[in-house]
């Protein structure tokens, strides 16, 4: 047997009605898989990639240290990145017990690789700055 598949996926989570805390998932994949039977024994691959796209909103909180009641929320807006591929194969043994009864013990690998290629985060480091130069 012999086949491919394709993925898109797309998630948008918020824990509030605003866009603090938001989480948007975009991302998209393909893969090939197979198989092949015999009698007493049979094999299984499949090799695919995906590549995913990571929007977050999060809340960073300012304290000023000459007024501790004064608290201003800044929105930091971050973006990932990523892409991965993997592989799975397997081979069994097929073992007759007996007419009802069959032993099928198997051997598996499986193998990922992800990778990160960029992050990057807005206003994140102005607020850094705005910190070290009080």
């Amino acid at each position: 047997m012999l086949g491919a598949y394709t993925k898109v996926n797309g998630h948008n989570m918020s824990p509030w009605s605003t866009d603090e805390g938001k989480i948007t998932d975009t991302g998209a994949g393909a893969g090939v898989y197979g198989s092949y039977e015999e009698e007493k024994w049979q094999v299984k691959a499949i090799i695919g990639g995906s590549y995913d796209a990571y929007n977050n909103n999060k809340r960073e909180l300012e304290i000023s240290v000459s007024q501790l009641d004064s608290v201003n929320k800044k929105l930091v807006k971050a973006k990932d990145f990523a892409d991965g591929i993997g592989c799975n194969l397997e081979g069994a043994l097929k073992v007759k017990l007996s007419n009802k009864f069959k032993l099928k013990p198997y051997l598996g690998l499986d193998a990922r690789r992800s990778y990160y290629g960029s992050i990057k985060e807005e206003s994140s480091q102005e607020t850094i700055i705005e910190l070290l130069q009080r």
